[in-house]
């Protein structure tokens, strides 16, 4: 008789609006401000590999190419470097290539502690929480090293729990809402564990801040939006007249960096020329092109209009990851997490669920914020318009590191 294999649950989880992303995976190359100057840059080809963020990012435009996305790089990135943390052989390897972990353990550990330390903050200013656990089945064992790893440097918590009953499952979402500040429900659906559960992986991210300048509510009006070159919505559009901004603009597209309080979050919107222009926009979109426009901007006095919005996404991370290069984790015969335990088990699920809720006083999902100085001598006169009345990217990251925290883009902000 056929012993039915064991399953090794893992689920990610994030919210976004400023939010964070392991520190030493995704970092950026210095590039030159060059591909600025190339009118044609829409055009051409991109050559070599993207990053996982970038390459992630174009798996699920690929799979909703009329739908809003917003995901968290941190999160999904973070609780699966829990998981490679107990990865051996083919399995291992595997997550390396797809997520760009550093191979040397000390070096990637020491970095993921100092990261997680430095992400987490709350004052009044801004409200950036990461939290990692453990969740193992009632009586079950987990190799100490493992667990060690994980509640040193990923500052995990570690609860036994029944998956037989949906008591554990209860646990995890109860955890979920009050990590997440109840904007995210539940990660689990009832009756999704049973006897042959070892164990979940949950990472949240929850991050709430207020812009350096609000935009005044009596300054927000309806105005169209376009979802293509000839369909519109109507949307709430929040109007900056004049402030300084970090801008960059060429032939095709225009770049702005909304700063949150606090000097260390900031939201860069990627606003395309046309308004069909989205899908060249990501295509040719990767961490490179996205160094070299935010090395171009300068602070320059801008009319800023953008549309209000709020919504949620939820994705099943597996046929994503396996398009790009991950299958060993998700294989009951060939995964193999030995550093965990020295059973046979493997990914059975991997789920991210996201929310953002932007604003005129700030944006609420996860994690960070940023401050710009004014002019003191009065409001200067406006040397342009950025006006993103239909599709567009928008990242949040960490300016320091220049680590994105979150990424989206939005097709219909009414959706």
């Amino acid at each position: 008789m056929k012993i039915k294999s064991k399953k090794f649950t893992l689920t990610v989880l994030g919210i976004a609006a400023v939010s964070v992303v392991l520190g030493g995976l995704y970092l950026f190359s210095d590039v030159t401000p060059e591909i600025l100057e190339n009118d044609n840059y829409l055009k051409n080809e991109m050559s070599g590999d993207k990053d996982f963020v970038f390459a992630f990012y174009s798996e699920i435009a690929e799979k909703n190419k009329q739908s809003n996305i917003f995901f968290s790089p941190l999160s999904i990135s973070t609780a699966f470097s829990m998981a490679y943390e107990g990865a051996k052989e083919n399995t291992a390897s595997e997550m390396l290539q797809v997520f760009g972990f550093e191979s040397d353990d000390a070096k990637r550990q020491k970095a993921i502690s100092e990261l997680l330390s430095r992400f987490n903050h709350k004052d009044d200013w801004y409200n950036l929480q990461v939290a990692n656990a453990l969740w193992v089945k009632d009586g079950y064992e987990i190799k100490q090293g493992y667990l060690d790893t994980a509640k040193t440097h990923y500052s995990s918590t570690v609860d036994n729990v029944d998956f037989v009953t949906d008591d554990g499952i209860n646990q995890i979402n109860s955890w979920v809402k009050e990590n997440t500040n109840e904007k995210i429900q539940d990660i689990l659906a009832p009756g999704s564990t049973d006897d042959s559960t070892r164990m979940v992986i949950t990472n949240a991210v929850y991050f709430k801040g207020k812009w350096s300048s609000e935009f005044n509510p009596r300054n927000t009006s309806e105005k169209p939006f376009w979802t293509d070159k000839d369909n519109s919505v109507t949307v709430s559009m929040m109007k900056q007249p004049v402030d300084i901004y970090n801008y960059a603009k060429t032939e095709n597209l225009q770049a702005l960096e909304l700063n949150y309080l606090g000097g260390d979050i900031s939201m860069v919107v990627l606003l395309p020329k046309d308004r069909d222009g989205i899908q060249s926009l990501e295509n040719f979109m990767d961490k490179e092109k996205l160094n070299a426009i935010k090395d171009g901007m300068t602070r320059q006095p801008i009319t800023v209009e953008i549309p209000k919005f709020e919504f949620e996404t939820e994705y099943n991370l597996i046929t994503s990851l396996q398009s790009l290069g991950l299958h060993d984790a998700f294989d009951e015969s060939n995964a193999d997490f030995q550093g965990i335990t020295d059973e046979q088990v493997y990914v059975e699920q991997a789920s991210h669920k996201a929310f953002v809720n932007v604003n005129e006083k700030g944006t609420e999902a996860a994690a960070v914020t940023a401050l710009v100085m004014r002019a003191t001598s009065g409001p200067p006169e406006p040397v342009g318009e950025f006006v993103a009345d239909h599709p567009f990217m928008f990242i949040i990251q960490e300016k320091e590191t220049g680590e994105i925290l979150f990424i989206g883009r939005i097709m219909d902000p009414t959706a």
